[in-house]
């Protein structure tokens, strides 16, 4: 079953809208659940591996209604009614050589004891369940597939109860994971709220900060939780139309061809923009401004957001890199002369993000990063990189790093020794260009362990050689082998 194209999804929506099909009657979200759908046709498995995932952690909806009404044992008589009312979807007459005539099965009618003994025995309701696992995986894709592109004549599958309020619980539940994995920091709590306030007013905003400062991270997960309202455009760093349109259809789920027409490229992606209710983030947003220009060059790609975008109505945010942004648009109005104000009175004020995170913060994003690693060792980890002056990049190199340690000596957790050689081989001092006498080989690897300098002020940010004096078992250092020169 091949993905999903957005435009596909666009029309459909486009003949609900105007009445030419019709929506599930009582379906909340239906849109929101259609652009779920064509997402996950586009991941790993795409639509049966939504399938078997469902069937997975909903075991309780599988199967016909009548299979719960008796709970999980059957007696005779139960079984021919739950086989009344499911034989038109199961084969059961092969299951009962006995009876000649299968219209003559039913309450009142003549038994076979032995084929009734079997049939309660090897086809209760285990067996029907499991049968049910089997019809309802493959029932599920195919239907999943008309519903995003066809009318269908029955949106209810026969081997799956529930199945719109599963979706939109099974929506819920993977946001709530998602969400989890991020942590609450500060700046993804603005980040959040900032792209909350911009989705539900439909009015453009603008997010700028400095890298590796979490934006990147947070405006994906957010995308993420969403994947039936939001689509994430990552702004490519080339000027060609191609490349920009390119981005669209990739977060659009637009199936192309390096050799597709560039016009018919283009009006897909203006026709699902149109159509599909779906809300932009454009990351990497100083690439909207042109890298190589004259005094008589425009602004393309911005005017192209402004007339097909934002004057249509459909919502949008912008990310980017403060410094770069500011410069290329200074540098780009100080060239040409180009009004900015068309642009940027369309959007709200520029939400500016801390510069790095706080002690706090990089302890949240850790654990929620490397949910395996213990507290103490995070705490300790963030210590020693605050007190060396290093951002999150580094901290998480370092854990990183401190995990394959572990790994090469058969741990599957980090201890602190695998930390400490995390920050001797990362933050290992370039060797002297002097030639290194050899009766001096011990004093590289006692250099490394006075690196770990005394504890800063807070008597709480517990450094690695504050807790390493404390222990009573000193672990030899580890032996390096110096470099010696000729």
């Amino acid at each position: 079953m091949k993905p999903i194209s957005g435009e596909l999804v666009a029309a459909k929506l486009h003949s609900i809208k105007n009445r030419e099909c019709d929506a599930p009657k009582g379906v909340p979200r239906f849109a929101e659940i259609l652009w779920m759908l064509q997402d996950r046709s586009w991941q790993p498995g795409g639509l049966p591996a939504l399938a078997k995932l469902l069937v997975s952690e909903y075991p309780e909806k599988v199967g016909q209604e009548v299979f719960w009404e008796f709970g999980r044992k059957w007696t005779a008589d139960q079984c021919v009614t739950v086989w009344e009312k499911v034989k038109k979807w199961y084969e059961v007459r092969s299951w009962f050589p006995n009876f000649a005539d299968w219209a003559s099965l039913n309450v009142g009618g003549p038994m076979a004891p032995d084929a009734l003994k079997a049939g309660c025995i090897n086809y209760n309701f285990d067996y029907f369940n499991r049968q049910s696992r089997l019809l309802a995986c493959d029932e599920l894709s195919r239907l999943f597939y008309e519903l995003c592109v066809h009318k269908v004549e029955s949106d209810a599958p026969h081997h799956f109860q529930g199945l719109f309020e599963t979706l939109l619980r099974f929506m819920d539940k993977e946001a709530v994971k998602a969400r989890a994995a991020l942590g609450d920091t500060k700046v993804v709590g603005l980040v959040f709220k900032r792209l909350d306030f911009s989705l539900q007013q439909n009015y453009p905003v603008l997010i700028v900060g400095e890298s590796r400062a979490g934006k990147t991270k947070s405006v994906e997960t957010w995308c993420k939780m969403r994947p039936g309202l939001a689509r994430l455009v990552t702004v490519p760093d080339v000027d060609r139309e191609w490349n920009f349109l390119a981005a669209h259809a990739d977060a659009l789920r637009i199936d192309y061809t390096d050799k597709c027409d560039l016009r018919k490229l283009e009006r897909e992606i203006e026709y699902t923009l149109r159509h599909s209710g779906l809300f932009l983030v454009y990351d990497e947003s100083h690439y909207l401004i042109p890298t190589r220009y004259t005094k008589k060059t425009v602004p393309h790609r911005l005017n192209w957001i402004r007339a097909r975008v934002i004057d249509r109505g459909v919502g949008v945010a912008f990310f980017a890199t403060r410094q770069s942004y500011h410069q290329a648009v200074d540098k780009f109005v100080s060239t040409t002369k180009y009004h900015i104000t068309q642009w940027v009175g369309r959007i709200a004020e520029e939400l500016v993000l801390p510069d790095a995170p706080d002690k706090d913060d990089m302890i949240i994003a850790a654990k929620a990063c490397f949910p395996s690693v213990s507290g103490a060792l995070i705490k300790l980890v963030v210590a020693e990189c605050r007190k060396r002056g290093t951002d999150f990049q580094q901290l998480e190199s370092i854990i990183r790093y401190s995990l394959f340690e572990a790994s090469q000596n058969g741990r599957a957790t980090i201890e602190l020794t695998d930390v400490e050689a995390a920050f001797a081989d990362l933050y290992k001092r370039p060797e002297s260009s002097a030639p290194v006498r050899r009766e001096a080989v011990a004093a590289p690897a006692q250099t490394e362990r006075a690196a770990f300098a005394p504890p800063p002020q807070d008597a709480t940010e517990r450094t690695i050689s504050s807790i390493r004096s404390a222990n009573t078992v000193e672990v030899s250092p580890r032996k390096e082998t110096p470099l010696v020169t000729a």
